[in-house]
């Protein structure tokens, strides 16, 4: 099946374990990803992502009361392994550790180093910068970080629970919120997959739209981050600048739909928005003074030795761990994993850009893989200011209504990579399993890895190159 397509359940091939987990294991040594992985009872899905051919393969089995542990020859699956024995939905063995994902945490479930001169750090849960808790806890001798762990999912907020029943009311709410700086992203993904149940198409003007958004949002974010990599080395200049020149590709997003995080444009086929001519006039000017500042903040970072000096060899990911943990977005084309669903799984016509990737998959590559996409994004909103027509894009003022028993798939490139929504509907044409994959869920665990064996004191720069989300996580 392709990205945004549907297909009826009773055409995914249900094997028998022993044959399933034969399939999977040999499609992921032939190059195949995990999409998404979960169990719908009566059965298990496993969707698994082609890269090189852009395709997409849903299998089903019906699961034993236990599963043996892939994550050690496929460190990728560790999460998705962790998250299902989480649920109780199965009973996982030789999991290398099966921590909790979400689940409230007690001491004992904490890594613990001992030895001579070895302390632990705690930082969180709660952020001094108001963001969703995160509890980090570092394990140090001296200044070099040996082992650090994540504890995430102090919310609780069950998204995923909320949109069983779907569409309704509150659905879009729900989407646009899960992941609050991700709106668009999220929301895009939505919608691809609400059409694919539905068989309703959005018309190309209101596509356009939703591509403008979307780098929009990608805009932004991008030049926020790179101010918060300035900010994290005291270079204010150019992180002044970032701050506010977020600000202001948030404004253009604003005059789209009348919010800053691109909330009320996307609606299941089609928007939720109408929008004229003299508006996308009036962004496409504002865009070409934004982005010269932009360039210019850019220059100033790029041209100082002791900034660039900073961000070099800190914070090293190989491309061999990003690729085993199955990682997305920036964080994982710094390190030379050309993995971009815009490129491998398009929909509908897309602009041209070139998928950004780095060498070294340290800070300096993760800013650099930035840059190059603002350069992108920047080109891409332009040229579609100039394309749009407005005339066909109508507000969209009704609910899909979805085939029964169904399964679709919708991957969407948001800002800080890709993100997986799956649905599957029941008997009466209403979502029954609502399945999503934040960026987040799969790259904390590579934050955690690169952090091995460097110094405690690059983690704030680390962790701003990664720029993740607790509230994508915690679903």
């Amino acid at each position: 099946m392709k990205n945004g397509e549907s297909i009826p359940l009773n055409s995914i091939p249900v094997l028998g374990p022993a044959e399933f987990r034969e399939k999977m294991t040999g499609e992921l040594r032939r190059g195949a990803r995990i999409a998404s992985w979960f169990v719908s009872a009566p059965h298990m899905y496993l969707v698994l992502a082609y890269d090189g051919r852009g395709a997409l393969e849903a299998l089903a089995t019906a699961p034993e009361t236990v599963w043996n542990s892939v994550c050690a020859e496929f460190p990728q699956a560790g999460m998705f392994e962790r998250e299902m024995a989480e649920q109780g939905t199965i009973r996982v063995v030789d999991h290398p550790w099966l921590k909790p994902v979400r689940a409230p945490r007690d001491e004992k479930s904490f890594f613990r180093v001992d030895g001579s001169e070895v302390h632990e750090v705690g930082l969180g849960p709660v952020m001094g910068d108001g963001a969703a808790p995160v509890h980090y806890r570092f394990q140090c001798h001296g200044e070099k970080v040996l082992h650090l762990e994540a504890a995430l999912g102090y919310s609780h907020r069950g998204i995923e629970k909320l949109l069983l029943g779907a569409p309704h009311s509150r659905t879009l709410h729900y989407v646009e919120t899960l992941a609050g700086d991700c709106s668009a992203g999220h929301a895009a993904a939505y919608c691809l997959a609400m059409e694919a149940l539905s068989g309703e198409t959005a018309a190309p003007e209101a596509l356009k739209i939703r591509s403008l958004a979307l780098e929009l949002e990608r805009l932004a974010h991008h030049v926020g981050d790179i101010g918060e990599l300035c900010g994290a080395v005291s270079f204010t200049p150019p992180a002044a600048a970032c701050r506010r020149l977020m600000g202001d590709y948030m404004e253009m997003t604003a005059a789209l739909c009348g919010n800053h995080f691109g909330r009320g444009i996307f609606r299941p086929g089609g928007l939720g928005v109408a929008v004229d001519r003299e508006v996308l006039k009036r962004l496409f000017y504002r865009l070409e003074e934004a982005y010269s500042e932009t360039v210019d903040a850019l220059n100033l970072m790029r041209n100082s030795p002791s900034v660039m000096g900073r961000f070099e060899n800190c914070g090293v990911l190989p491309g061999a761990i990003a690729r085993q943990l199955g990682m997305v977005g920036p964080a994982a084309r710094a390190s030379g994993v050309s993995r971009d669903a815009r490129a491998q799984f398009p929909v509908g016509d897309v602009p041209n850009f070139g998928v950004a990737v780095g060498k070294n998959g340290d800070v300096y590559d993760r800013a650099k893989v930035r840059w190059l996409e603002i350069r992108d994004s920047g080109r891409i909103v332009s040229q579609l200011c100039g394309a749009i027509d407005g005339a066909g894009a109508v507000p969209v003022t009704k609910y899909p209504k979805l085939r029964p028993s169904e399964l679709a798939v919708a991957l969407v490139e948001g800002w800080r990579g890709e993100i997986s929504h799956t649905v599957l509907t029941g008997a009466d044409g209403l979502v029954k399993h609502y399945k999503i994959v934040d960026p987040s869920f799969r790259n904390w665990t590579g934050l955690e890895y690169l952090m091995r064996g460097g110094q405690i004191s690059d983690f704030p720069l680390c962790s701003r190159s990664f720029n993740l989300s607790g509230c994508g996580y915690d679903l």
